[in-house]
């Protein structure tokens, strides 16, 4: 719960960002709830409710649902510059909010509940929990959201085939999608076939098994690459510090951006140019 220190981020913004305009927040913690734990919890969020975020009017919702053996509390900022969320875990609250605009799926037995719910959803995210049955995903998928409409998926799990993937994409009209999130780890041919269907990428999140680091780079960050010329921002997840040194001297030896801005955070190196 290191992130949910509400004094903490006080004085950081008022130390360091007093221009700051929004905070845009969502923070996701796991546990078995045991009653100690939980007024743990809800004694640590209710402090985002002092005077200093209701002067800023930036205001935060809490929802819980469990997930196979535990529980999943999330914190996150609402209105008025974030576009309404709903979360289909095992156990949801009954909630009918309109518009809502992302779906996070983390169950596809809950899935049954909201069919034609949520018309107006531009942004999709699968969870590792999501369990990919036989038949259609697409199917199954659109009885609940409008999957032509989406400009944003996220597939963070890690065992959806990758046949599946592309059936998934291939029913969106996502070929003028600009942000793109896989969590599985991918191979070159993987990639290089994402990006030759989606030629509008500018920001793309990958996972990759650091053999391949040096010919998925070349291949993204090559001048000569039309397919991805507009790609200016690439993340890649749950990596090791040391992988950003040698993603620098590749970079500079091979002398791919010109300039460019590269970061580790959280187990994820972030690159933009």
């Amino acid at each position: 719960m290191e992130y949910l220190h509400a004094n903490r981020w006080e004085r950081l913004i008022l130390t360091h960002m007093l221009n700051l305009c929004i905070f845009d927040f969502e923070h996701q913690y796991r546990t078995w709830f045991y009653n100690d734990d939980r007024q743990v919890y809800e004694a640590q969020i209710n402090m985002f409710n002092s005077l200093f975020w209701i002067e800023r009017q930036w205001f935060f919702e809490n929802q819980y649902y469990r997930i196979r053996y535990s529980n999943i509390a999330t914190l996150y900022s609402t209105n008025p510059y974030r576009f309404k969320q709903k979360k289909i875990g095992s156990y949801d609250l009954d909630t009918k909010e309109n518009p809502v605009h992302h779906v996070c799926i983390h169950s596809t037995n809950a899935m049954e509940k909201f069919v034609d719910n949520f018309r107006n959803v531009t942004e999709l995210t699968l969870f590792d929990t999501f369990d990919v049955s036989c038949d259609s995903i697409v199917r199954s998928l659109n009885r609940i959201i409008p999957l032509k409409q989406l400009s944003t998926l996220s597939l963070d799990c890690h065992r959806f085939p990758f046949d599946q993937v592309i059936e998934l994409l291939n029913s969106i009209l996502f070929y003028r999608a600009d942000s793109i999130s896989i969590q599985q780890k991918s191979t070159l041919e993987k990639i290089q076939l994402l990006v030759a269907l989606f030629s509008r990428l500018e920001y793309f999140t990958i996972n990759l098994y650091q053999k391949d680091l040096e010919t998925i780079a070349k291949f993204l960050l090559s001048k000569f690459n039309n397919n991805s010329r507009h790609l200016s921002s690439l993340c890649i997840s749950k990596q090791r510090r040391d992988l950003i040194e040698k993603l620098r001297i590749l970079i500079e030896i091979e002398k791919l951006p010109d300039d460019f801005t590269i970061k580790f955070i959280n187990r994820k190196l972030y690159l933009w140019w």
